[in-house]
């Protein structure tokens, strides 16, 4: 059976140094890799969602390297995406320490730059119509 995003990204608090925060951020991709490694149909399954975002794997990388590329991805776009519903100050501070983590759809200013709800809701809908290619 599948975790929640509250199960794996339960550990995202406010409060904590850079280090912490990247210790916890260590941790929790270090979890879903193994969990990957437990449930081989889950793993496919990743590899595969991974690969439809265009994510591009080196030709000479091993099953298990994209397995580890493939966890390490998919948590930093879902982190971005917990994180948004976090108070500001947490956002900024897991943004701040984890770079390579971005909101998957308002992006890295994402925190600093809060879009109103109308602007969300522009946002979605835009995302919608390309995505139906209207």
């Amino acid at each position: 059976m599948g975790r929640t995003f509250g199960e794996i990204f339960g550990r995202v608090a406010s409060g904590l140094t850079p280090e912490e925060i990247r210790k916890r951020y260590q941790e929790i991709v270090d979890e879903d890799y193994e969990a990957m490694l437990a449930n081989p149909v889950v793993a496919e399954k990743r590899l595969v969602n991974v690969r439809d975002r265009d994510a591009q794997f080196p030709d000479d990388i091993s099953y298990e390297d994209q397995l580890k590329l493939a966890s390490r991805l998919l948590i930093q776009t879902n982190l971005g995406y917990y994180l948004g519903y976090h108070d500001k100050e947490t956002r900024e501070q897991w943004y701040a320490a984890l770079p390579q983590v971005a909101h998957p759809i308002f992006g890295a200013d994402f925190g600093r730059d809060d879009p109103t709800p109308e602007e969300a809701f522009a946002t979605g809908v835009k995302l919608g119509e390309e995505q139906l290619g209207d």
